[in-house]
């Protein structure tokens, strides 16, 4: 049966006419569902086929049947670029929510990075200078406990020690 033919039924009120413009309008919908990689092919085929069906109820002159084939054409062309518009605006949301995000962590990491080293610094001044020249070596260069005994002139039993001390006084028990 023909394209046009086909439209005048649906236009009726066929719906078994619509499942026949379907199947002949199958090769068009596959090929522009394959184009549309912003979605799953079996989703930009359905959008693409309902799209097509909605089309059918706007055409008013159906006596030519090229006419009929060029605006089904036409429609599941600009449907394809809107869902593919659709998912780049999608996308570009995306993109900026993350990049925000990031920056939201990065200025937080940051504010959290100066309340610990403002922290770490009146605590550090509260400390006897053997403690601090202590905890500066362990945190600050990464030092072992045998690198620091090495350097003072004391025992890692002695940097033990004394490290259980300054946990004590930080309450981090």
């Amino acid at each position: 049966m023909k394209i046009n033919k086909l439209i005048q039924k649906i236009q009726s009120g066929d719906s078994m006419a619509a499942n026949q413009l379907l199947i002949k309008m199958s090769p068009l919908i596959k090929k522009y569902a394959a184009k549309t990689f912003a979605l799953e092919y079996d989703d930009a085929y359905q959008e693409l086929s309902l799209a097509l069906i909605k089309a059918v109820t706007h055409i008013s002159d159906t006596s030519n049947e090229n006419a009929c084939l060029s605006y089904l054409k036409k429609t599941i062309v600009h449907q394809k670029s809107a869902l593919l518009k659709k998912q780049r605006d999608i996308s570009q949301m995306e993109i900026s929510w993350n990049e925000q995000l990031t920056s939201n962590f990065i200025v937080k990491s940051k504010i959290e990075d100066t309340i610990f080293s403002v922290d770490f610094t009146n605590f550090l001044s509260q400390l006897p200078k053997k403690e601090q020249e202590i905890l500066i070596l362990l945190y600050y260069y990464d030092a072992t406990d045998s690198e620091i005994a090495k350097k003072l002139n004391v025992s890692r039993q002695y940097i033990n020690r004394i490290k259980k001390k300054i946990i004590q006084k930080a309450n981090f028990i």
